[in-house]
């Protein structure tokens, strides 16, 4: 039930009122409490409950788990926790009965931003992680920026502020991809967190500042709420006091009228904080006051229970559980269609694929950039290395092979066949070097490529290891030890494989160990309007 987002509000409104039979009406008006359940959660909820009855009346079950879903979302915004969660779990109970998967996800992300607010911010990462999975591999781009925006809230949680603005990063390249205005701003208001963190506050304000503006053209008055006390506290930090008790003003009047409790509590947590250090002790007593009251409703005792009895009932069936984990760790380590071929009973994987493209890429000067690092800080840096590379070969259509120290090795064109595997394969080498120049500073890379014929299988049966051999991979991995700093060396078939708008630069002839004298090239960048 995702089909809304391009429709106008007027055009939903005038499509639910001319809706005459039982699924055109249920769906009209699914459409319209997606449209308005940020601004009019009441009206969102009643419309959810009409179409929750029509869809269980006439036998909708994916209409029935999306009301349940849309109901939920309204109650998270306004703050009703409990009712949220409840909406959730029977919502998931369905997804799991009709194998509805990627409602699943869509669920998921919202839990995850439930969680956040409820501050088990452990429990919302893994439901961003679990969601963040289908939607990538469905390049559904705005429940991905949802989920990565989620994350960030997490390292931002934790104190992890490189990573936090790493994950909002991505969440804004999906976002201008999506579109979605919303979005935009949350994300530009978490990403303004942060920079206020890091001490960098006109940078934070000018972040505020436009998620304010874009929230009040859409008249989102609850997140208008947050974007105004968030500008209020730059001005506190500024001891300019005047502008922001103003600014709080306006983001208490702002919150009470939106009706939201959750954006009431936030507003006066962050007021009593401000009275607090500005030493307005009775102010300070009656923020604290009306904060207090608001977080007890909104994070009560029965919605603690609701969201413990959420995960409890998500494992009745624990051989069912066990069984799925079994399946994920194996379409982990090995490519999808591998792993069900094992999950048969196959054991004996090993094939010819005549036309690939393999990638090897290390970490220019590895032990001088290295020496020096803690263990523990060499262990993340490198992790979250190829976490951004595994997330890339997600959306190129590439296949991980293995990481070998400080190298990364991927292949494009097996155990699927494809006939473009050396566009795809550029691709991917022109984002893993564009990411570690953006997001990785003082890391260089080395990147080789080469086509052609490779012989690939599973190796070992306790420990199962998917791997290529032959005389391309080989090549490939000279292509990437013969290369230079921040290039991506490739062979003259290489470059015969890919269309003319890829930008290369020949090299020349040079002497490859085994190979003797070869002519090479460097790929440049790919000329989108070539």
């Amino acid at each position: 039930m995702r089909h809304a987002e391009e429709q106008t509000l007027e055009e939903l409104e005038a499509q639910l009122a001319s809706a005459t039979d039982p699924e055109s009406r249920m769906t009209a008006l699914l459409d319209v409490a997606e449209k308005i359940y940020r601004t009019d959660m009441i009206r969102a909820i009643d419309l959810a409950t009409e179409a929750l009855q029509l869809a269980r009346t006439y036998n909708f079950p994916d209409a029935e788990i999306g009301a349940l879903t849309t109901m939920g979302m309204a109650f998270a915004m306004a703050g009703h926790y409990d009712n949220a969660l409840e909406q959730y779990q029977q919502s998931l109970f369905l997804c799991d009965k009709y194998n509805n998967s990627r409602e699943e996800a869509y669920i998921h992300g919202n839990l995850a931003g439930l969680y956040n607010n409820l501050g088990d911010n452990e429990k919302a990462l893994a439901y961003s992680e679990k969601a963040l999975q289908y939607h990538i591999k469905e390049k559904s781009y705005r429940p991905i920026h949802v989920n990565y925006t989620n994350m960030g809230v997490y390292y931002n949680a934790i104190n992890d502020l490189e990573n936090a603005l790493l994950c909002y990063d991505n969440a804004l390249s999906y976002c201008e991809l999506s579109g979605h205005l919303p979005s935009k701003a949350i994300i530009l208001a978490n990403r303004g967190t942060v920079y206020a963190r890091k001490g960098e506050l006109q940078t934070a304000l000018e972040h505020f500042l436009q998620a304010y503006n874009l929230n009040s053209s859409l008249n989102l008055n609850i997140q208008c709420s947050r974007d105004l006390i968030n500008i209020a506290r730059v001005y506190f930090e500024w001891n300019d006091h005047s502008r922001a008790f103003e600014y709080a003003e306006k983001a208490t009047r702002t919150a009470e009228e939106c009706g939201s409790k959750l954006a009431q509590m936030q507003v006066y947590q962050s007021l009593s904080h401000m009275y607090e250090r500005a030493k307005n002790w009775e102010a300070f007593a009656q923020a604290f006051k009306r904060f207090y009251i608001l977080e007890k409703e909104v994070k009560s005792e029965e919605t603690q229970k609701k969201a413990a009895n959420l995960d409890m009932q998500r494992q009745l069936d624990r051989k069912e559980a066990e069984r799925h984990a079994t399946e994920k760790i194996l379409h982990k380590i090995l490519p999808l269609s591998i792993a069900e071929r094992i999950k048969t009973g196959d054991e004996e994987i090993i094939e010819r694929y005549e036309n690939c493209s393999v990638l090897f890429a290390d970490i220019v000067d590895f032990t001088l950039w290295s020496s020096g690092m803690e263990v523990k800080e060499l262990g993340r840096q490198l992790n979250r290395l190829f976490q951004m590379f595994d997330e890339l070969a997600l959306q190129y259509g590439v296949e991980k092979i293995k990481t070998i120290g400080d190298a990364y090795m991927c292949v494009a064109g097996l155990p699927e066949p494809c006939g473009d595997h050396a566009e795809r394969i550029a691709r991917m080498a022109l984002a893993m070097q564009q990411q570690v120049k953006t997001h990785s500073a003082g890391l260089r890379l080395r990147i080789g490529l080469h086509a052609g014929e490779v012989i690939a299988g599973v190796l070992g049966k306790n420990k199962y290891a998917y791997d290529l051999w032959g005389d391309t991979v080989n090549t490939a991995s000279r292509m990437e030890s013969y290369g230079l700093p921040d290039t991506i060396h490739i062979t003259g078939l290489f470059k015969k494989l890919l269309p003319a708008r890829f930008n290369c630069q020949p090299r020349g002839e040079i002497d490859i160990k085994g190979k003797g004298k070869i002519s090479t090239w460097f790929l440049v960048n790919e000329l989108m309007n070539a």
